[in-house]
């Protein structure tokens, strides 16, 4: 695929792909002609790049960790298998997106799709944008809920800006049950490096524990962040993006 068709398919700009390139944390390209051509080891690097900026890691760490990680292409085929052994434990298949005309999500929203906000869409990695402007939804579930936020008033920019922090927030809970997971996994086994299989039976629970774990805490949660919500508007205070245990 060609640098654009890369940027739509992962959801990045153009511009920051270069970077990548530029500063040596990219995989070579195969060229064809002047025509470079990028495939699936650059969407696999292109991935774990975004999950290590999203952890907070600078540009100059993330070189050094995929220059010094042995698990990171340069042994791209192992990265892949591994990648596709996890997908497969866990069922997720690319026949459950949909992708629409970029029409019906202007329909949805009874607004324009801008390129500033297509490319907003896109920065959650739940959507994205093609070469012909066609949407794909890798959660079509949540077009239903888009809807209802257009039908109270939430414009396409803030339903963006919405989406963007709750996937954000809910990216750094995946991350967080598997990273214990790994530790338990670590612990049991008595090794260094967890193996494709060592982690099926948790992955293939991951889905019904979170969702089990969220459906119990969310009324006491809900009502306790509210009741903190309103005791700091009675004093004039704006709330705070801080977890808290209550006293």
């Amino acid at each position: 695929m060609t640098i654009e068709e890369l940027a739509a398919y992962v959801g990045m700009s153009v511009r920051n792909i270069r970077a990548y390139n530029s500063a040596g944390m990219l995989p070579p390209i195969t060229l064809r002609g002047r025509l470079g051509l990028y495939g699936s080891e650059h969407t696999a690097r292109l991935e774990v790049i975004r999950s290590l900026r999203e952890q907070g890691f600078g540009l100059d760490r993330i070189k050094q960790i995929l220059q010094q990680d042995a698990r990171m292409p340069a042994h791209a085929d192992s990265w892949i298998a591994a990648q596709s052994h996890i997908l497969n434990v866990i069922g997720t298949s690319e026949s459950a997106t949909e992708t629409v005309a970029p029409e019906i999500i202007e329909q949805d929203w009874d607004q324009q799709l801008t390129p500033e906000v297509a490319q907003k869409l896109q920065q959650s990695g739940i959507l994205r944008i093609h070469a012909d402007g066609s949407v794909e939804h890798l959660a079509p579930e949540l077009r239903p809920l888009g809807n209802r936020l257009a039908s109270m008033g939430v414009t396409i920019d803030q339903g963006a800006t919405i989406q963007n922090e709750l996937v954000h927030e809910l990216r750094r809970l995946v991350r967080t049950y598997l990273r214990l997971a790994m530790q338990v996994t670590t612990q049991n086994h008595g090794e260094h490096t967890i193996l494709p299989g060592h982690m099926d039976e948790w992955l293939r629970g991951t889905p019904e524990l979170l969702l089990q774990a969220i459906k119990a805490l969310l009324p006491t949660l809900l009502r306790q962040e509210a009741e903190s919500m309103a005791k700091l508007m009675q004093r004039g205070l704006e709330p705070q993006d801080k977890p808290h245990a209550p006293r």
